[in-house]
Formats: C-alpha cells, structure tokens, sequence
C-alpha cells in the first residue's frame, strides 16, 4: 500500500510542473494578438519546455503527437548554422487550421493531466 501513496505523490509533484508551466502557454495561444500559427511561433521554447515536462507514461503518445506535428519539417542550416528551427520551419509553412487543431491538442493534453490530478 505504501508503494501505490508514494506513487501518487510522486505523480501529483511531477504533474504539478507541467499543468503550472503548460495553464501558462495555454493562456498565452488562446488570448495573445495574432492567429495560430503566429502564437505558436511566439511562444515555440515555452511551449516546447512545458509540454517535455513529466506526464503519465500512457499520455505520452499524445506528447508526441503535439511534437511530431511541431517538427515536421527539418531545421534549415546554412554552412555549420541553424538558421531556423524545424519547428519554425514546420509552423511557417503550415495552415492556421492546422495550427489551431495543435492548440486544441496541447489544451487536450493538459486537461487529461490536470484531470487525472484532481481525481487520484
């Protein structure tokens, strides 16, 4: 019993870090100025930083979803320099739907952790 008490906290403490980092980026795709693609591109390392952070393992597929659509493209690198990141890339060219569907993906990630939180 006391294996499944230490688990939970340790669960809750790890979730914690990505809903409080994650409700942050959330909050800034769905009220800053622009559209989609241009929310994403502003807030690439917060959103980048907050969704790598510790979920349960079965949620992880999702994660890797969210960063697969983020990464679709290759960086572009000129001589020995990245001059853009494949997420730049990748967002740059994609439609603002497209854009859209990924918010709803990270706010969907974020939900079902936040959920789990409240309820274990």
């Amino acid at each position: 019993m006391q294996n499944k008490i230490d688990y939970h906290t340790t669960m809750t403490e790890r979730s914690t870090y990505f809903i409080e980092k994650t409700s942050q980026v959330i909050r800034k795709l769905i009220s800053a100025p622009g559209n989609a693609k241009e929310r994403l591109l502003e807030n690439e390392v917060e959103i980048c930083l907050s969704i790598s952070a510790s979920i349960p393992e079965d949620l992880k597929p999702k994660r890797e979803k969210i960063f697969s659509a983020l990464r679709k493209k290759n960086e572009i690198i000129v001589g020995d320099t990245v001059v853009m990141s494949s997420y730049k890339n990748t967002v740059r060219s994609m439609k603002n739907k497209t854009a859209g569907k990924i918010i709803l993906d990270i706010y969907d990630l974020y939900s079902e952790v936040w959920f789990r939180s409240q309820n274990s």
